[in-house]
């Protein structure tokens, strides 16, 4: 079975045999033409989930379609802003996301699994499920990028209304510091009230801030105000095994750092990491695209990295390699002229920027 989403709007529905005539022209899973999405498939062997690939047209003849709707509606409540779900404000995070590892899809079948088998009134809580994933990695590897992308598929694929809620822990620890307890089970319970109704995904970045190693902070005779943070959150995540609505996320820089007891109660734990050169080349083979979309770059077409990969991009790869997504991004932008060009020259730009930017520092 192929699984089709269509993001509809007012002026645009599509009876399912238009949606079964366009995904024609999409030829590899997770491809999107005009807001139709080809997205996993179903096969018959071992109920094997398959998120990428080419398309196998005898799966395809059967075909499952979810139907959606963008908003832009917030709500506010005493500890947290909640956004409706599926919002506009992350509708690319998904396609924008290039990634070595499989962190993200590993992720959404997590996720759906647990759907099939609520669905089936499985009682997951007997596995002890959570409900709970923990993402970690060097910064700007895309972490809470990858968590709002997760969010959002997944508030696709639920026929009733979802929200978002959207923490970071350092911000709560600053923000409460001396009564940053206090302050977090009122938060806590206010998602826990707010999820007797509705279905709520909750990211929260920067996880080691508050559930940091218990060990560590009574070595270094730190404030016991540490460990009843830790308890608390504990807590908080032994309820979510009985919880059906509610969904997390956690992003961390520091593993290490992390509590052994608060990963151990995560049903998945996944890695992200710099981008090797075949992922490399395709951020900015990617962002060069979008470039030329704006009319920034003159057009040309971008190879596959697997076909013949552009040499020039390549050049301009080895120059920031072991650099992260968002860096690669920042690169391009302050090598980016005031006026149109082409991919060679932004590349040699790039190239000449990187070179000139470690002699600075051997000089320092």
């Amino acid at each position: 079975m192929q699984v089709v989403e269509v993001c509809e709007t007012k002026h645009r529905n599509l009876s399912d045999e238009m949606v079964e005539e366009k995904i024609k022209d999409i030829k590899t899973r997770q491809g999107k033409v005009n807001n139709i999405r080809l997205c996993e498939t179903h096969g018959s062997k071992d109920f094997q989930i398959e998120f990428s690939g080419e398309i196998d047209d005898a799966i395809q003849r059967k075909i499952k379609i979810f139907r959606y709707s963008l908003f832009k509606d917030t709500k506010s409540f005493e500890h947290f802003t909640t956004l409706k779900m599926p919002t506009k404000k992350y509708e690319t995070f998904f396609d924008d996301l290039v990634m070595d590892n499989s962190a993200l899809m590993k992720s959404l079948e997590h996720f759906y699994k647990v759907l099939h088998y609520q669905a089936t009134k499985v009682d997951v809580s007997y596995f002890n499920i959570t409900k709970a994933i923990l993402v970690y990695g060097p910064p700007g590897t895309g972490k809470s990028t990858l968590s709002r992308a997760v969010f959002q598929r997944l508030s696709i694929r639920m026929s009733k209304d979802t929200y978002l809620v959207e923490l970071n822990a350092s911000k709560i620890f600053t923000r409460y510091y001396g009564d940053t307890t206090g302050a977090l089970s009122k938060i806590l319970n206010g998602l826990e009230e707010l999820s007797k109704t509705t279905t709520i995904f909750v990211a929260i970045d920067e996880i080691e801030t508050l559930f940091m190693d218990r060990s560590v902070i009574l070595e270094n005779n730190e404030p016991l105000e540490g460990i009843r943070v830790v308890n608390t959150l504990l807590l908080f995540m032994d309820t979510l095994k009985y919880n059906k609505n509610m969904f997390v996320i956690f992003t961390s820089n520091f593993y290490s750092h992390l509590d052994p007891a608060f990963v151990d109660r995560c049903d998945i734990s996944l890695m992200t990491s710099l981008p090797n050169e075949k992922t490399s080349y395709s951020i900015l083979s990617r962002i060069f695209k979008k470039m030329m979309d704006k009319n920034l770059l003159e057009y040309e077409d971008i190879p596959d990295y697997e076909d013949v990969p552009n040499t020039s991009i390549i050049k301009a790869y080895l120059s920031i390699k072991n650099q992260s997504p968002r860096k690669i991004k920042k690169i391009v932008f302050h090598n980016m002229p005031l006026r149109k060009t082409t991919v060679d020259f932004l590349c040699s730009r790039i190239a000449k920027f990187k070179n000139s930017e470690s002699q600075k520092d051997k000089k320092l």
